[in-house]
């Protein structure tokens, strides 16, 4: 475009005031004077719609998105520094935490180690309890079996005194009989 405006230039100062020449310049350059100035409103209504319809909404829009992307930005700013305070208060948390959990173990060591001895001192009274049970309760049993064993051995001599004299016993004489022998077999 501005290499036309030099050459008219040029050809207006070889042909100097003549108007006559330029238009016959312009009409050798295929200008048509109401073609031209129709093109120019064409552009001009052409240019004003696509400036208010396209330009000026998408302007717009590109600017809501920088406006969105700058909020977003001190917002990640934002969450940083909470971040970061956030993970100096816990490292805080952590460092008083650790001191306190360094008493509360020394303090359990000791209450742990008298609760130890007192349970040391409690289990051995209740194994001596459970030792002298056991002796009773065992003491308990081996009379029952021996009075049961007895049962047994009077039954059998009861059985075994019927097969030899081979008759059936009345329970009087089969009570007798397991009488004595319990008493003997209680005697050896």
């Amino acid at each position: 475009m501005s290499g036309l405006f030099t050459h008219l230039l040029a050809a207006a100062e070889t042909v100097g005031a003549d108007g006559n020449a330029i238009s016959q310049m312009l009409h050798r350059f295929g200008v048509d004077w109401p073609f031209f100035i129709a093109q120019v409103i064409n552009f001009l209504i052409v240019g004003s719609l696509l400036y208010f319809f396209a330009v000026k909404p998408l302007s717009a829009k590109l600017q809501e998105r920088r406006d969105k992307i700058e909020d977003g930005l001190r917002y990640t700013d934002e969450m940083k520094q909470k971040l970061d305070d956030a993970q100096k208060r816990r490292d805080e948390i952590l460092k008083e935490a650790t001191i306190q959990a360094q008493d509360v173990v020394r303090q359990a060591g000791e209450q742990g180690k008298a609760v130890l001895s007192q349970q040391s001192q409690q289990a051995a009274e209740q194994a001596e309890d459970i030792l002298k049970k056991a002796r009773e309760q065992a003491d308990q049993q081996y009379e029952a079996m021996l009075k049961q064993v007895r049962q047994e051995a009077a039954d059998l001599v009861v059985q075994t005194t019927a097969q030899l004299l081979k008759r059936d016993l009345a329970s009087d004489e089969r009570g007798r009989i397991a009488d004595e022998a319990a008493k003997s077999i209680s005697r050896k």
